[in-house]
């Protein structure tokens, strides 16, 4: 396995987003869980934290989740940071475990400075803390927006993005500042994926 751009960890190349089929049967979301696990990759509980959560916990799982996208409603960066906080508090309550893999801020800005500011020093904060071992940023909004914000704040480890921005503005600088880069990509039997990006594909 590569190391994952400045993490200096190996990664699997597919990581596993779990979701809850259109048509659930029975034992579903265990059957799911379990196999999750035996694939040995990077488990994204984020739909779904307090299901996954506890069918994954102490299994030995690396885990991910994106969340701080209401960090846009905050009126102040006191706020921004306690919507962060509160979101880890409740993905590692699900989880009952002391830290998450990687956490991405879902940015879906533009977004007013106070509030990356609260954002980021939540992150921060809990990375020293040792709540999130990597820091990640999730595009899931206009790319130009993010690539701005990104622009003056060099604070992630990762980036998360939508499949149709392999060559946006946002991958070109996961690239200069060699960080690991994942995206949304197509299913595997029925199961939503993210998949690694080489970060010489978008230099």
């Amino acid at each position: 396995m590569e190391l994952f751009g400045r993490t200096n960890i190996p990664v699997p190349p597919v990581w596993l987003s779990l979701r809850e089929p259109e048509s659930p049967s029975p034992g579903w979301a265990e059957a799911l869980c379990e196999a999750a696990v035996s694939a040995k990759t990077i488990i994204d509980i984020s739909q779904r934290p307090g299901l996954f959560g506890g069918l994954i916990a102490g299994k030995g799982s690396m885990v991910m989740a994106v969340g701080g996208g209401d960090c846009s409603r905050a009126p102040d960066a006191g706020w921004a940071k306690n919507f962060i906080e509160a979101k880890l508090v409740s993905v590692l309550s699900c989880l009952r475990q002391d830290h998450l893999d990687f956490f991405f801020l879902d940015y879906n800005g533009p977004w007013e400075e106070w509030q990356i500011d609260g954002a980021l020093e939540a992150m921060e904060s809990a990375r020293q803390d040792g709540l999130i071992r990597f820091s990640g940023l999730s595009s899931s909004g206009n790319d130009l927006a993010t690539a701005a914000m990104w622009n003056f704040h060099d604070a992630f480890d990762a980036v998360l993005m939508q499949r149709e921005t392999y060559f946006s503005e946002v991958s070109k600088i996961g690239a200069e500042r060699r960080c690991g880069m994942v995206t949304y990509d197509d299913e595997i039997d029925g199961w939503p994926v993210l998949k690694r990006v080489s970060e010489l594909a978008c230099a």
